[in-house]
Order: C-alpha cells, then structure tokens, then sequence
C-alpha cells in the first residue's frame, strides 16, 4: 500500500531519500499532528479568568441568585448567551496592569435572560465566565413598594460597589422615583470605571459595572492587522465581481455545473440557518416567529452562497483546463464514488500535510506566546447549546472560502490573463492566499498574527500542487480546526475535553477511511468521474489544440524574413483576427532581378482557408519556375486547387481563397500581376501620388474575369498588396481603397521626419490607421518601396494599375 501511494505522490524515479522522506512524513503525521497541538496549546499565555461554567451552569448561578435576592424566578423562562466586547478585550491584553478587569468587569460574559410565565416580568443577569454574578437588572410587574431615608439608600447603594477599586462618591440621579447612583473609578492604567445602581422603593433593581478606555487611549497593538484585513476585504470584494463575470462566461459556453453551484449555494443557506437556530436555542427573540428569523438567515445564505458558489464554480473550470488531474478525487467523492483509490489518497495526504504544519506553527510560535488568537469567540463557545457542532460545518465552509477566493479565482484570473508570464503566478498566488488569510479574527501579536497567515498560505497551496484540490480542502479543514481546538483547550480546559475527544475520534476514522480506500478502493480516472461540462471543456481545449498546431504550421509557412533585395525596400505583416488567419503572403525570388509576391484572402474562412494557403505555396514554389505570366500562374493555381476542394459556384470560383500574385522586375523597371476576386487589392503609387487602373482578362472554364495589371517603375514609386481587413478600413468613408492608399502614403511621406519614408514606416501607419474599427478580421499587408532600377526611360510615362 505504502509503495502505492508513493508512485501516485512521486512521479518518475526519485531518489532513496526523497522515498525515505516521504515515507516518514506519511507515517509520522499523527506524532507530528500531536506535538504540534500541544505546543499549540502550550504557547497560549494562561487566562486570567478560565471558562469554568457553560450555559446550563449560567442559567443556575443566575436563578439561584435571583431568588436570594427575594425575586422568585424559580420557575421562571430562562435563556443564555454570551456578550462579547473585542476593543475591550485588546484592550485588557494590551497591558498586564488592567487585567483586574476581569473581577468586575471583563470583556466576555453569559448574559442570562429570564421571564415570568406571563412575561410581566423580566430579569438578566451577567455572570462571569469562572461564575461570579457581576450585575443584574430586574423589572418588576409592579414598582416595588416602601421607602428608605436617604443615608439608607447611600448605604444600599454603597454595599453594592466592590471594594479594591477606589470607587469615590457617588452622583445621584432620582428619575420617575428611581434614585440612580453612579460610582466612578481611575485607578486601573487608561481605563474609565463606572458602577450604575439602581434603587426603586426599597429594592436593588439593577447593578451595571462598565469599563472603557479613556478618551486618551490610542489602540496601536492591532494596527497592522486591522489593515491587512481591510486590503482582504477589498480583495475578496474584487474576487466576487470577477467570480460574478466568470461565472457568466462559463455559463454562455456550457461550461459551468449548475448542480455543483446549486449544491454550495444550498450548503451556505443550510450554515446560515443553522447560525439561526443556534441564534434562537441560545438567546431570547421574545415575539419574533422562529419561521421569520429563519427565513431571513435562509435569504441571506443563500445569496452569500450564489457568490461563493459562482467563485468556486467558475474557478473550477479554468483549474480542469490549466491543471489536468487536480479535480479527480473530488468529482469521484461527488458522484458517488466515495471508496475509491483517488479519495483515500487526498484525504490521507490532506492530513499528513496538516500535521506538519501545525506541528510548524507550535513550533514558530513558541517565541510570541498567544496572548489571545481567537479572540473573545473561543470564550463564548461555552455559552452556546450547539457550540460543538459548530467547527464540523464552519471549518469545511471556511476552506471552501479560502479556496474559492485565495486560489480557484486568482489561478483562473492568471490562466485566462497572465497565460504567457507564468513567472508571475506563483508571487501573486502567494499575495492573494496571504489576503484571504486575513480574513480571521486578530491575534494578540503580529507576530502570531503573520506566522498563523503564513502557515494558512501553506496549507492552502502546498496540497494542491503536490497532489489535488480535496486534500487542500482537507488540510485546511484539520489546520483550522486543530487551531480552535487548542485554543479552547487552553481556555476552557474543563470543557473542552469532549470535544478533543471527538476530534480525536474523527480525525481517526479520517485516517481509517483513508487507509480503506488505498487499501481496497479501486482507482478512477478523470474522464470516468468528470462532470458533463468538463466534457465541454475537454472538446473545446482539443480543438483549441488542433487549432493552435493549425496556427503553428501557418506561421511556419509564413517567410521567416523579407527577401534581401538591393532595388528595394520591403516590408509585410500578416495579423489574424482568430488564432488561424486565412490571409497569406510569400515571396518568391523569380532571378535576372525579379521578385515574385503572393498575396491570399482567406475571405475570413480561418482554417478551411490556412489550408488552402498550405497547397497553394507549394504548387507554387514549382510553378512560378516554368511561367512567366501571373494571369497563367493563378489560373493554374485554381485549377490544381479545384482538382482537391470543390468548386464555389455561388462566388464563380474554385477555391476558397483569392488570389494575387505580382512580379516585380528590377532591371527592366516593371511591376505586372494579376489577381482574383474584389480582395487582394495591388496599388501601385507613382512618385506623385498618382494611382493608375488595370484591365480584365476572360479566362476559359472561369465565370469572372481575372483582373490583371502592369505598370512601368522608377524610384520613389511604391507597391501596395493588402486584403479586406486593411481595404475596409481604409474605404470607410466612402471612398475607393486604392484612393485612400494612396492618400495615407503621401500624408505618411509629409510626417515621417527625415530624408525618405522607410516601408516600415509606411507600414506601421497603415496598421496604427487601420487599427479598430468594424468587426475583426485579419489584417496583411506588403509594402514595397522602389529605391533603384535600371535600364528606365527617365521620361516614362508610369501606367499604374490599381
């Protein structure tokens, strides 16, 4: 079994030992899963008040006290929760000189809400965390009765402040017959005291003690964090826009799982209405219908699970493009495959992955001592009914979310954008998983802080490369896990122990299951297990691959460079509109200073027409040797290429392309050529912008003439080919090509400082002219610049065809 799932984790032959070390990073994660939560929680600095009693414990302290003081409440309704105030909290840890405060007045208590059988009277009382009753409010059916001289009202009030704090005088404050006494204290560092009672009749009916930072205080220890956190939010706000834009693209190409979506939309809903309920077992919502308030958790799940779901759907389709194999074990444990071999090995590797990595962060941490990591959350676990069940549906979510946002989307965004600067994806990986990770509650130090992100970064990234996307989720899933559970340990030692107890009992039937699967699982590939859009994708990507050999051969046919020739100045780009043009160009050196020029229109035929292009140059490069003229060169062209494709007769013509071919000669000064079809255009420009015409020459067996060109040379003077993509452009404002050709050169030749316009030059402002504009199309043009001739009448008239 072990060598198994080394070949699946190593492929090729590794050395002895890379085996040994793996071998003993798979069957040492449990020691290493051990150590590290016990370092883990080892480094949390000890509380000053530990959790010693849960919501059941709460709700006696608090009915037992209310029936000492005189109020029978024995059978009254009762419910808890806890209340949590952060800034004070950080506030506390931030110096050791203020956690007094945890005696009368921490930063987390249960709030324990009581009510008579019909509800004409309410009491709350706060009590601490270790099960001391800090305060209470209690509202009567009716104003208690009787009356107190006001030296026993100062005392009634007096007896209820602690001692230890130097409380000074009390203000009074009498108020619709309730005498109100503030009390106030400084003598914790930057924190103001107060302590409200409040007297009706001759009754206590409420105590509040309250502590706030002064008006002085600065909150510096959490400034980096609260910042770090903030560019995450933004990040992740950008990352759901993005996921909204993918998500309909994907959809337009049937390549999205609507199902897959709907599953994670409704797993969302599921968490938000669970929150719910626990919302409701573990507080009072007095009138408000249970069907209402879960509802409007249903609502919101539900549309905070559309954009996860459209992050971690589109995500997914560029992950199966980019990176084959990595959705495997996951599809397999979503089709129902859930023994396989594929599943065992993600999840094993998952965990062994994790193990190391919290036995990393134990370690990392040791010098920071957590002085709160989980912030005031961990201590208020407690107080909730369904605080157990909470990390097995939070921790899964959390990961679904850190890796929808902090690899799915950030991989599709470098795929689809950043395709050819693959240097790049893993930095900016590395930033956005660091932005994801942020997203948590702060820590005591930035240190803890930046170590717990790091480890969160490797937990996200490092499965995945190494073997899938499954056992990323679970990687992050037991790091996450493991953390909180530590915390909670050291925080509330005596109630935690079930739950280390069952996070025990499932990490090891993880661990069995894992073991079954490698053991007896039989194993699946991708294309047994994909889901039927992935399909859609396999199609699209092999005729994007035959499409890109298409476009590679095409390229190749293409000249490497322009002929060398001393009489002139050359210059040619061809720019497809797709990936496979349809337009051509070649040269063809004829000898005796003749130069031979191709030029093809694909007519926007793309691959039909490449194809097309692929026989005509090499017909060609025969042809052009036993004849002379370019009228008898195409013809025989057509008819070899009506031998192979069949005929158009709608176009009058035997191919899908058009043709033109000009021969250039250099000694005799003359340019002759003939061309099919509206489109490859020949301009010849005399020195004075003077554009000339060209006649048509009847073939036999072909229902449309060939047009057919010829025209004397002298230096200055250009030659012009182009197809339709640079034609159109230049013919929209209702004018001839040939005529706005021959404007563009002369304005060209007026704005090119310097002695002589270069064809380079030339061609580069017919491309920056030309640029945008109409639908695509491809875009080929040959400009030729005419530098010397020889044996030319100066007195020529120039007969130039267009």
């Amino acid at each position: 079994m072990l060598e198994s799932i080394l070949i699946a984790l190593l492929p090729g032959q590794p050395s002895l030992a890379v085996r040994r070390a793996w071998t003993a990073g798979l069957l040492l994660f449990p020691v290493a899963l051990a150590t590290g939560f016990l370092l883990l929680v080892r480094n949390v600095s000890p509380t000053v008040v530990p959790v010693t009693i849960n919501s059941t414990g709460a709700i006696r302290i608090a009915r037992d006290f209310l029936i000492s003081q005189g109020i029978d409440a024995g059978a009254w309704s009762a419910s808890c929760k806890s209340a949590a105030n952060d800034n004070l909290l950080s506030f506390i840890n931030e110096n050791p000189d203020r956690n007094r405060l945890w005696q009368i007045a921490p930063p987390v208590v249960a709030d324990v809400k009581l009510r008579s059988p019909g509800r004409r009277e309410m009491a709350s009382v706060s009590v601490s965390v270790d099960g001391k009753v800090l305060g209470f409010s209690w509202t009567p059916e009716k104003p208690p009765g009787g009356s107190l001289p006001d030296a026993a009202l100062a005392d009634l009030s007096t007896a209820r402040v602690p001692a230890g704090f130097g409380f000074g005088k009390p203000s009074l404050d009498i108020t619709k017959g309730k005498h109100v006494y503030t009390f106030r204290s400084s003598s914790v560092p930057d924190a103001a005291l107060t302590d409200t009672v409040t007297i009706q009749g001759a009754r206590v009916t409420s105590v509040e003690i309250k502590a706030e930072p002064d008006e002085t205080y600065t909150d510096r220890g959490e400034g980096w964090q609260v910042g770090l956190t903030i560019v995450g939010s933004l990040f992740v706000c950008v990352v759901s826009l993005f996921s909204i834009y993918r998500y309909a693209s994907r959809m337009q190409q049937q390549e999205v799982s609507h199902s897959r979506s709907l599953i994670v939309a409704l797993l969302c809903a599921g968490f938000a209405m669970f929150v719910a309920l626990n919302a409701v077992v573990n507080s009072d919502t007095g009138p408000v219908p249970l069907a209402l308030i879960l509802l409007v958790f249903a609502v919101m799940g539900i549309v905070c699970g559309a954009l996860l779901a459209a992050a971690y759907s589109s995500g997914e389709g560029d992950i199966r493009e980019a990176y084959p194999g990595k959705l495997t074990s996951l599809d397999a444990l979503l089709t129902g495959r859930i023994f396989c071999r594929n599943t065992g090995l993600s999840v094993l590797f998952g965990m062994a992955c994790a193990g190391w990595l919290v036995l990393a962060l134990g370690l990392l941490d040791a010098p920071f001592r957590i002085a709160q990591p989980q912030g005031s959350r961990v201590m208020s676990g407690p107080f909730a009914r369904l605080a157990g069940v909470m990390p097995f549906v939070m921790c899964p979510l959390l990961s679904l979310s850190f890796a929808a946002a902090g690899l799915l989307q950030p991989l599709a965004f470098l795929q689809r954008y950043v395709k050819r600067a693959r240097r790049w994806h893993m930095p900016v990986l590395l930033i956005c998983a660091g932005l994801v990770s942020t997203l948590r509650t702060h820590s005591g130090s930035n240190g803890d802080f930046l170590i717990t992100s790091a480890i969160l970064v490797a937990a996200l990234l490092l499965p995945f490369f190494l073997l899938d996307l499954l056992s990323t989720m679970v990687c992050l899933t037991m790091v996450t896990s493991t953390m909180g559970l530590a915390i909670s340990l050291a925080v509330a030692p005596s109630l935690t122990v079930t739950s280390v107890l069952v996070h025990i009992t499932v990490a090891a039937g993880a661990t069995g299951f894992a073991l079954f699967c490698l053991a007896r699982g039989p194993s699946v590939t991708e294309q047994q297990v994909r889901p039927l859009y992935a399909r859609h994708i396999a199609q699209r990507q092999a005729l994007e691959a035959e499409v890109s050999a298409a476009r590679e051969a095409q390229l190749r046919l293409l000249p490497e460079s322009v002929p060398d020739f001393a009489a002139l100045d050359i210059s040619a780009a061809c720019v497809p509109a797709e990936t496979v043009g349809g337009d051509f160009y070649d040269f063809f050196p004829l000898g005796d200073g003749r130069l031979g020029v191709f030029i093809a229109e694909g007519n926007n035929r793309g691959l039909a027409a490449a194809l097309t292009i692929a026989l005509a140059k090499g017909y060609l490069m025969q042809c052009v040797e036993r004849f002379r003229e370019p009228v008898e060169i195409l013809t025989r062209l057509e008819s070899m290429l009506s031998s192979i494709f069949t005929p158009d007769p709608t176009a009058g013509r035997s191919s899908l392309t058009d043709f033109a071919f000009a021969s250039i000669d250099t000694v005799a000064g003359e340019i002759r050529y003939a061309r099919t079809g509206a489109y490859p255009k020949v301009v010849v420009v005399s020195a004075n912008a003077v554009v000339a015409s060209e006649r048509l020459v009847p073939v036999t067996g072909r229902q449309s003439p060939i047009s057919e060109g010829r025209a004397r040379l002298t230096s200055g003077d250009h030659v012009i080919l182009f197809t339709d993509g640079i034609g159109r452009r230049l013919a929209l404002g209702n004018r001839r090509p040939e005529d706005a050709a021959a404007a563009l050169l002369s304005r060209t030749k007026g704005q090119i400082s310097g002695e002589v316009a270069t064809a380079d030059q030339i061609g580069q402002r017919f491309f920056a002219a030309t640029k945008g504009s109409l639908e695509p199309d491809d875009l080929t043009l040959v400009v030729i610049q005419i530098k010397a001739v020889g044996e030319l009448e100066s007195t020529a008239a120039l007969r130039v065809v267009a």
